[in-house]
């Protein structure tokens, strides 16, 4: 890998659900992978029984970084029973109101590279004219999203034998090897620092059967400072202002 994609993802309102909330859904703080790589297949018009095999961990590298503060907002959305065999829904009277949580205001830039350079390529001609095939959203249907192209940027791998001290400004995932630094020498000040575990890789064989086949513990920082630890395997983005990434 000698280069990769960067833009930035956008919109007034997200939502990415926990699975085990049901009747009042909770959203991840931020996009997982399985998510990341169905925004990237609605840019590209892949199907979504197609993606999560096409974008797999081993055909290409994604990686995540926040712009901006973590804000989340409950708001209560009528749902209908659309059971009671009406035509109409404003004859509908059995109803119930459920709080649902959403992102406010989110802004991710995403960095990605794919093993395939035809896949690569389509990518990046999209990016560039700010097209798409299928409406992308983040999360739910009715939550536009917007992106950004920044460019195509070589990238730099580390693979250090011991851990070094790095400013990573995506996501970190904790694969066992990875420290962070809550406080000590070469640190700006203290970081709200969360975790959550995420779904990192689908299985998905049909639109309705979908199983999720490994989970990561993510670290970010709420605010979307960069987030100081030790690790072995970063990448550096050489843009203008370079960027060091973990990938998901």
């Amino acid at each position: 890998m000698e280069k990769l994609l960067v833009f930035d993802v956008s919109g007034n309102m997200g939502h990415f659900r926990k699975p085990y909330t049901t009747t009042s859904p909770l959203t991840y703080p931020f996009p997982p992978r399985p998510a990341l790589c169905g925004l990237i297949g609605a840019i590209m018009g892949i199907e979504r029984d197609e993606y999560s095999q096409l974008f797999s961990p081993d055909n290409c590298r994604i990686a995540l970084r926040i712009l901006g503060k973590t804000r989340k907002l409950k708001i209560g959305i009528n749902y209908l029973n659309t059971d009671s065999g009406f035509k109409s829904f404003y004859i509908i009277k059995n109803r119930k109101q459920i709080p649902v949580e959403f992102l406010v205001s989110p802004a991710y830039r995403i960095y990605f590279h794919h093993n395939d350079e035809k896949i690569y390529g389509r990518l990046k001609s999209l990016l560039e004219n700010h097209e798409t095939e299928f409406t992308p959203c983040l999360g739910l249907a009715y939550l536009l999203a917007d992106y950004n192209y920044i460019g195509e940027f070589p990238v730099e791998i580390s693979n250090f034998a011991d851990r070094q001290e790095a400013r990573i400004n995506s996501v970190v995932v904790m694969d066992g090897k990875t420290e962070i630094i809550f406080d000590g020498e070469g640190t700006t000040g203290k970081g709200e620092y969360f975790s959550s575990r995420m779904p990192h890789v689908i299985e998905e064989k049909t639109v309705f059967h979908r199983k999720t086949l490994e989970y990561a513990n993510i670290v970010y920082e709420n605010n979307g400072e960069a987030i100081l630890c030790k690790t072995a395997n970063y990448g550096r983005v050489l843009m203008p202002e370079p960027e060091n990434i973990v990938f998901l």
